[in-house]
C-alpha cells in the first residue's frame, strides 16, 4: 500500500509546478463533463413539461439550458487557458528537474547509453509526462466523476432497484474487461518502445553517417535492418490486436446488451402505461453518455499505457544511474600551483580494465604529454583528471585536494578541457566565447584573445562576433572550431589545461595555427596533453608513453629519441615518407 501511494505521489508530483493552474483546469473540465449530463436532465424536464402542457416549466427549463450553455463556453475558454499554462509550467519544471539530474549523472554510465538514446529517453519521457498529467489524467478523472453523477441520476429515477443493480454489475464487468485488456497489452507496448528507440538510433546513424554510407553503398543494408525492425513492430501490433479482440468484444457486447435491455424494459413499461416517454429518453440519453465516457476512458487508458512506457523508461534510467557524488554542498576547490597526483588509481569500463594501482605525479606549471597506441588509457586518464569520470579505487589529488572531497562544479571553473571534438554550440561566436564567464570581457581583452588564439577569421564574416555558427559549429571548419575553443579557454584563464588530441583531425596548415595558439595558451599553466601526432608534444617538459594502462617510457623528446624505444619507433613511422 505504501509503495502504491508513493508511486501515485511520484506520478502526480509535476502538478506542483502549475501553481494552482491545474486546479483551474480541473474545475473547468469538471463543469464541461457535468454539464453534458445536466443538459440531458434539463432536456428531459422540458419533454415532461411538454407532455403535461406546462408552459411555465418549459420556459423555466429553457432559460436554465441557455444559461448552462453560456457558462459552458466560458468554462471551455478557462479550461484551455489553464491547460496551456499548466502544460508550460509542467514542461519547464520537468525539463529543469531532468536536465539538472542529467548534468550531474555519473558520466561513466551516461557514455554507455549514448547521447542519441538519452535524448530520446528524456524528450519522450517529458513530453508524455506532460500529456499524461495535464490531459489524460484530468480527462479520466473528470469522466469517471461524470459517470458516477449519471449513475446517481439513474439510481434515483429507477423504480426497480434489482434492475439498477444488474445494470451496475454489467457496467462494472465491462469496465473491468477494458482495464484487464489494456494491462495485457502493456508488455507488447514496452517491446514496441524498445523497437522504436532502436529505429530512432538507426535513423540518427544514417543521418550522421551520410557520406560513409554513400561511399560504401550501404544504404540498402541499413534499410534492410530498418525493415526487420518494422516487421517486428508490425507482428507485435498484430499480436496485440488479436489479444484485444478477446476483451474488447465482450465489453462492447455488454454495453450493447445494456442498451437493448433498456429498450425492452422501458418499452414494455411505456406500452403498459408504467413509464413516460420522458423517462425512456432520460435513461437512454444517460446510458449513451455513460457509454461514450466509458469508451473515451478506454481510449484514454490506451494512450495512458502508451505514454507510461516512455515515463517508466525515464524513471528507470535516472533511478538506475547514480549521480556524481561531489557536485554540490561540499568543500570548494582552492587553486594553487596546479600540482597533480594520481594515487593508486584503478579504473574499468565494465569488465575492461584500464588502470590498476596506477601512480603519477605532475608538477604544477609544466607541460606533460601522453602518447602511445590507441586503447592505452590516455583519454581515460584525461577524463579522470577532469573529474569527468571517477576512479573505482584510488584518488586524483590536485593541489593537495582530493577530487572526491571537493565540489566538482567549483573545480571545473579552474580547468580548461579541450578535445578533438571542440566544445562549441548552436549560437553566435560571441555567445560561445563568453559562455564560461561570469561577466562580459572588455573589448581590448577580447580582441587580444582573438589574436592570440589565431581567430582572426572571425573578422571575415559579415556579422563578425554575431555570426551564427550553427549546430555543433557546422558553419566553421575544423580548424576554426578548434581555435574558437582555444579562445574560450584563454578567456576563462584556468590554472590547469587538459587537451585530448587537439590537432588529430586537422591538416598541417591548420595544425600550425593551432600550435601557435596553444603556445600562447600554455604560458604559466599546468598542461596535460594527449596526442598521436608527436609534432604537437615535442616541446613538452615530460613525455610519457602509455601502454595498457602502464608507463612504458618517459622523458623529454630528445631523451626518448636517444632511448630508441617505442616513442622513437612511433616518431620514425610518422616522419618516414
Amino acid at each position: 500500500m505504501k509503495e502504491a501511494l508513493s508511486n501515485i505521489k511520484k506520478f502526480l508530483s509535476p502538478i506542483g509546478y502549475t501553481k494552482g493552474r491545474w486546479r483551474g483546469f480541473l474545475t473547468a473540465e469538471m463543469y464541461d463533463a457535468f454539464q453534458s449530463v445536466f443538459t440531458v436532465q434539463v432536456g428531459v424536464f422540458i419533454i415532461a413539461a411538454i407532455e403535461t402542457k406546462n408552459i411555465e416549466n418549459i420556459k423555466f427549463w429553457a432559460i436554465i439550458l441557455v444559461v448552462v450553455n453560456i457558462f459552458s463556453y466560458f468554462f471551455g475558454w478557462v479550461a484551455e487557458m489553464c491547460r496551456e499554462s499548466a502544460n508550460g509550467k509542467v514542461d519547464m519544471g520537468l525539463r529543469r528537474k531532468y536536465f539538472e539530474k542529467y548534468i550531474h549523472l555519473d558520466n561513466t554510465k551516461v557514455e554507455t547509453i549514448g547521447t542519441g538514446k538519452m535524448q530520446n529517453i528524456i524528450f519522450d519521457g517529458i513530453s508524455n509526462r506532460v500529456g499524461l498529467v495535464n490531459d489524460l489524467f484530468v480527462a479520466i478523472l473528470v469522466e469517471i466523476l461524470a459517470i458516477i453523477y449519471a449513475f446517481t441520476l439513474i439510481a434515483t429515477k429507477s423504480p426497480n432497484r434489482t434492475y439498477f443493480l444488474g445494470f451496475t454489475l454489467l457496467f462494472i464487468v465491462a469496465t473491468f474487461l477494458i482495464r484487464v485488456g489494456l494491462g495485457i497489452l502493456q508488455k507488447t507496448r514496452k517491446q514496441a518502445k524498445e523497437i522504436n528507440m532502436d529505429l530512432a538510433r538507426r535513423d540518427i546513424k544514417i543521418l550522421m553517417s551520410k557520406f560513409e554510407i554513400l561511399q560504401n553503398n550501404k544504404l540498402s543494408i541499413e534499410m534492410d535492418k530498418q525493415e526487420d525492425l518494422i516487421n517486428k513492430k508490425v507482428k507485435l501490433r498484430q499480436r496485440g490486436n488479436t489479444k484485444k479482440i478477446f476483451w474488447q468484444t465482450p465489453a462492447s457486447g455488454i454495453m450493447d446488451a445494456m442498451k437493448i435491455g433498456i429498450y425492452v424494459f422501458v418499452g414494455i413499461g411505456i406500452v403498459t402505461g408504467n413509464y413516460t416517454f420522458a423517462y425512456i429518453m432520460l435513461l437512454l440519453q444517460l446510458l449513451n453518455i455513460v457509454s461514450r465516457y466509458v469508451w473515451n476512458i478506454r481510449k484514454y487508458l490506451k494512450e495512458w499505457y502508451k505514454s507510461i512506457v516512455h515515463i517508466d523508461k525515464l524513471w528507470e534510467t535516472f533511478d538506475s544511474i547514480s549521480s556524481m557524488k561531489n557536485t554540490k554542498d561540499i568543500k570548494k576547490f582552492s587553486p594553487k600551483h596546479g600540482d597533480i597526483f594520481l594515487k593508486n588509481i584503478s579504473f574499468s569500463y565494465e569488465k575492461n580494465k584500464v588502470f590498476e594501482n596506477f601512480n603519477l605525479e605532475i608538477q604544477g606549471g609544466t607541460k606533460t604529454a601522453f602518447v602511445g597506441e590507441s586503447g592505452g588509457g590516455k583519454t581515460t586518464l584525461i577524463k579522470l583528471l577532469a573529474g569527468y569520470i571517477r576512479p573505482d579505487k584510488g584518488e586524483v589529488i590536485v593541489d593537495g585536494q582530493k577530487l572526491s572531497k571537493i565540489k566538482l562544479t567549483d573545480y571545473y571553473r579552474h580547468i580548461g578541457y579541450l578535445t578533438q571534438d571542440p566544445s562549441v554550440f548552436d549560437g553566435t561566436i560571441h555567445e560561445n566565447l563568453i559562455y564560461a564567464l561570469d561577466k562580459e570581457p572588455d573589448t581590448k581583452h577580447l580582441e587580444k584573445t582573438i589574436k592570440d588564439a589565431k581567430c582572426e577569421f572571425i573578422r571575415e564574416f559579415d556579422n563578425g562576433l554575431e555570426t551564427e555558427i550553427g549546430e555543433r559549429g557546422v558553419r566553421l571548419s575544423g580548424g576554426q572550431k578548434q581555435r574558437l575553443a582555444i579562445a574560450k579557454i584563454m578567456l576563462k584563464n584556468p590554472n590547469i589545461i587538459l587537451l585530448d588530441e587537439p590537432t588529430s583531425a586537422l591538416d598541417s596548415f591548420n595544425e600550425e595555427q593551432i600550435n601557435i595558439a596553444l603556445h600562447n595558451l600554455f604560458k604559466g599553466k599546468t598542461v596535460v596533453v594527449v596526442a598521436h601526432r608527436l609534432q604537437t608534444v615535442k616541446q613538452a617538459d615530460r613525455i610519457i608513453f602509455l601502454e595498457q594502462g602502464k608507463i612504458i617510457e618517459e622523458g623529454t623528446h630528445n631523451e626518448l629519441v636517444k632511448l630508441g624505444g617505442k616513442y622513437k619507433r612511433m616518431l620514425d613511422l610518422q616522419s618516414g615518407f
